[in-house]
């Protein structure tokens, strides 16, 4: 059985930019720990980095004693950067987030990494990535949609 539980995670904004951040990256833990954050699209490429780490670094694996070889901790991400209602599920160009965020969540159950952490971007896309896109492709430039 796998669990399917995910959490969206609210944005505080960081102390020196300004800029939102999630708690994930502001939870402080007690050494000899380490944290690393794994991006997780639900595609092969972070689920193979996934596999990797969690062979180099076992999830379940207890905390060593000594303070110059540390625990490292992995938590897995997954970013969301468009509204799933605004998606046309019949259309075969859609992407499907929630179906991207479900198969991050498989890997993270299979490889014991446990719950996968959510963050929605949706509105930094729209504004930051997205309408630039259109208004460069509307005033005949060929614009790079990601760049």
């Amino acid at each position: 059985t796998t669990s399917s539980t995910t959490t969206t995670i609210p944005f505080h904004h960081h102390p020196k930019s300004n800029k939102p951040t999630p708690p994930l990256f502001h939870q402080k833990m007690s050494s000899p720990k380490q944290r690393i954050i794994l991006a997780m699209s639900g595609g092969v490429d972070s689920s193979v980095a996934a596999l990797l780490l969690s062979r180099k670094y076992p999830p379940n694996s207890s905390p060593t004693t000594t303070s110059s070889s540390p625990r490292v901790v992995l938590n897995a991400l997954h970013m969301s950067n468009w509204v799933t209602s605004d998606e046309d599920s019949s259309s075969p160009y859609c992407v499907g987030s929630e179906r991207d965020a479900r198969d991050a969540q498989s890997v993270c159950d299979i490889l014991g990494l446990g719950s996968l952490h959510r963050v929605s971007f949706a509105a930094e896309y729209w504004n930051g990535v997205f309408e630039p896109f259109v208004d460069g492709y509307v005033s005949g430039r060929t614009p790079n949609p990601d760049g």
